[in-house]
């Protein structure tokens, strides 16, 4: 069995041929991995290393580039529309949830039920109070005001007939 030295040595000695078959300029200018690359070169039995003009002239389609890296810069692209995609899906739910979070919250301030919130609910209380008492300083007539918004008000501590304080 191999000991953790001569493992850490293998995996070092790896590297460094990866970067002598690709070196890190190359990689990131073509916007793949070293590892990557080196192991796609390998495997098509590519044996020079690259330069970075030429993946350059790849890129700008000055030169046909080659099947291997074109696969790569497929698989890279596809990975990162991916990625796009679920973040966006994330954000979607996100919001979302929120939405369904304020519509309980102005549905329990309208009921007026509750006399209580959870502090993440809270915060939507306070930001209705927030519009409401803004509303208030423009010069809206308190009997304007929703139920729920005159509520936030009140679990806020802001008189809704004198909302200057």
């Amino acid at each position: 069995m191999d000991s953790r030295d001569e493992r850490v040595r293998n995996r070092k000695a790896a590297r460094r041929a990866d970067r002598a078959l690709c070196p890190v300029p190359v990689a990131e200018a073509l916007g793949l991995r070293v590892a990557k690359v080196a192991a796609a070169m390998r495997w098509h039995g590519i044996e020079g290393p690259l330069d970075v003009a030429t993946a350059r002239r790849w890129l700008r389609g000055l030169e046909p580039i080659p099947d291997w890296c074109a696969e790569l810069l497929a698989e890279a692209a596809a990975r990162s529309a991916q990625r796009a995609a679920r973040k966006r899906n994330e954000q979607i739910e996100f919001e979302h949830t929120l939405l369904l979070r304020i519509a309980r919250v102005y549905r329990l301030l309208e009921n007026g039920n509750r006399r209580r919130f959870r502090d993440a609910d809270m915060d939507i209380v306070t930001d209705v109070a927030l519009a409401a008492w803004r509303e208030l300083m423009r010069g809206v007539d308190p009997s304007a005001l929703s139920n729920g918004e005159l509520r936030a008000l009140r679990l806020c501590a802001i008189d809704p007939e004198h909302p200057e304080g």
